[in-house]
Order: C-alpha cells, then structure tokens, then sequence
C-alpha cells in the first residue's frame, strides 16, 4: 500500500515538471506563420522586398540564397517585427538574387517563406531606349550637353532627389550608363541630370554621414524643398521612364546635422 501511495505520487511530480517544461520557452508552441514573400527589381542596383505583417511575429530572418545552388549564403536576422518591407542594395546589374523570410516568435523561428528571386536591370548606356507602348523612342547619345555639368554648384538651400548611383568600382561603365540614363529620362521630358561625385558634396552623403564618392550620381532637381524635388522624381512621368520608388532627397550644399 506504501509503495503504491510512493508511485503514485512520483508520477504526479512528474507531470508537474513535465507542464512546467511546456511552460517554458523550450515547450512554447510556434505561432508565427508562413510568410508570403514578394521580391520586385528597383533598378540595376536594387531589389525591393515585400510581405505582410504577421500576427505573432516579433521579428524576422532574411536569408539570401544562392540561386544555382538554393543554399543560404547569409543570413540577417533581428528585422523588426512590424517591419513590412527591406530593401537590398549595392547589388550587380542584370544579376538574379534569391530570398526566404522567416518569422520569428521568440527564439523560435516559424516555417520559411516561398523562394522569392528577381533580377537586378541592366543599366542604361549611349542610345538607351524607352518605351513608349507599343513603339520605343531613342534618348540619343549619352554625351547630350543637356545632361547637365559633370560638378554642378549648388547653394545651400537647394534640393536634389537622386534617381539612381552608379559606383566607379563596380567594373561598370559608370559614366556612361549615368548620362545615359540622364539622356533617356530628358527624352521622356523628365529635368535629369547627371554628376560625378567625389566627395565634393558635403550633404550628398552616405548613411554614415561621409560624402559620396567614386560614384556617377543621376538626379532631378535643384528645387527650393526637399518635398519639390522628390515630387519631380515620384512624378507618373519620371517612373514611367525609370522606376525609382526610393527617390531620396539631399541638400548637397549643406553638411548632414550643420
């Protein structure tokens, strides 16, 4: 009688511990869902990424993935989880890339998203065409003096949004493929210049705060605000030419924070 009282009440302090452990982190069920994952190309250098809010999610892990291979080559994780879109970028024109997105409640990871790829555009050179519908319009040479000087001089106070950067170490025809698209957007009467930036601008710069150099840099403006110049570059005539949803605007006369 004494040892059944003692098995019976081992095997309650049993499931006790065992429904603690489901308590605890290690036991938590996986409530974030499956995430739907949309990649869009914005441009040679840019791919967008997109999906839905989901509940459960206090953050996700975006894994890029080897398109040959479908293997993840590097993995961000700790993106907010009310965070419904990233945008990729310093990418290779005309390049295939390759996403998954998992949503992550807690420690623990939910399921992977559906690959998502896209393919970086390639960038416009001398002669680039635009589409007009059914027929194509050519910019012309990439040279036209319209394109604006090489290093324009701004006053403070002055605005810019930028269309697009072409690095000069990218092995890439970086001016060429700037005036180029300068050309094309002036042919679908879009004002686009191009410059050359090394790091004479002091507000045209990088998220750390240093000028931008070694760079062709394609951009609409000056404009008296930075609402005026982003307006000329979101403009349904000047993303028909050349999609560009960013559209960031500078003050390049004027040093970040001064």
């Amino acid at each position: 009688m004494i040892l059944t009282i003692a098995l019976v009440v081992a095997v309650l302090a049993g499931l006790v511990v065992y429904a603690a452990f489901l308590d605890g982190d290690q036991g938590k069920p996986v409530t974030a869902a499956q995430p739907v994952l949309t990649a869009t190309a914005a441009g040679p250098h840019t791919i967008k990424l997109s999906w839905d809010r989901l509940p459960g999610a206090d953050s996700y892990a975006l894994q890029h993935i080897d398109p040959s291979t479908g293997v993840a080559i590097k993995t961000e994780s700790g993106i907010e989880g009310g965070q419904q879109a990233e945008n990729i970028e310093k990418l290779a024109p005309a390049t295939e890339y390759c996403f998954k997105l998992q949503a992550v409640d807690g420690r623990t990871p939910g399921p992977a998203s559906d690959l998502a790829c896209a393919t970086t555009s390639k960038p416009p050179g001398p002669g680039a065409t635009s589409s007009t519908g059914p027929g194509t319009v050519n910019s012309g040479p990439s040279t036209s003096p319209e394109a604006g000087d090489d290093t324009p001089k701004f006053a403070r106070g002055q605005w810019i949004a930028v269309i697009d950067v072409y690095s000069t170490d990218s092995g890439f025809p970086a001016e060429d493929s700037a005036k180029g698209l300068a050309g094309r957007l002036l042919a679908a009467g879009v004002p686009a210049k191009a410059l050359s930036a090394t790091g004479q601008y002091p507000g045209l710069a990088k998220s750390d705060g240093e000028p931008m150099r070694d760079a062709w840099i394609v951009y609409v403006g000056p404009a008296d605000s930075s609402a005026g110049a982003r307006a000329i570059c979101v403009s349904e005539q000047a993303q028909r030419a050349y999609s560009s949803p960013a559209c960031p605007t500078y003050q390049p006369a004027k040093a970040l924070g001064r």
